[in-house]
C-alpha cells in the first residue's frame, strides 16, 4: 500500500450512520481485547485514519500498538472531500 492513499480524516465527511458504525466497532473491538487480557494505554492508540481505495471508497482505520489494524470499509458515497478540490 502506498502512502498516499492515507488520508485525514479531517478532510472528508463521512455520513452519520458510518460514524455511529464507527464508533461501535471501536468500542466492541476495546472490549474483545480486555477480554483477552490485552490493554493499551489511550494515550498510546493512534487517530484514525482513512486509506482511499481503487473503488472509490474509503476505508477507516486505526492500527493498534500490539500491531493489529481495526477497520471500516466506507462505500462510494457514503463519503466526500470536505473541501472541493481547485
Amino acid at each position: 500500500m502506498s502512502d498516499d492513499k492515507i488520508i485525514d480524516l479531517g478532510l472528508v465527511n463521512i455520513a452519520t450512520d458510518v460514524y455511529q458504525a464507527w464508533n461501535i466497532l471501536a468500542r466492541r473491538v476495546v472490549k474483545d481485547l480486555a477480554a483477552r487480557g490485552v490493554k493499551f494505554d489511550p494515550e498510546e492508540i493512534p487517530d484514525e485514519q482513512g486509506r482511499l481505495e481503487d473503488d472509490g471508497s474509503l476505508t477507516v482505520f486505526a492500527v493498534l500498538p500490539n500491531g493489529e489494524e481495526v477497520s471500516l470499509r466506507v462505500p462510494p458515497g457514503q463519503w466526500s472531500w470536505r473541501f472541493p478540490e481547485n
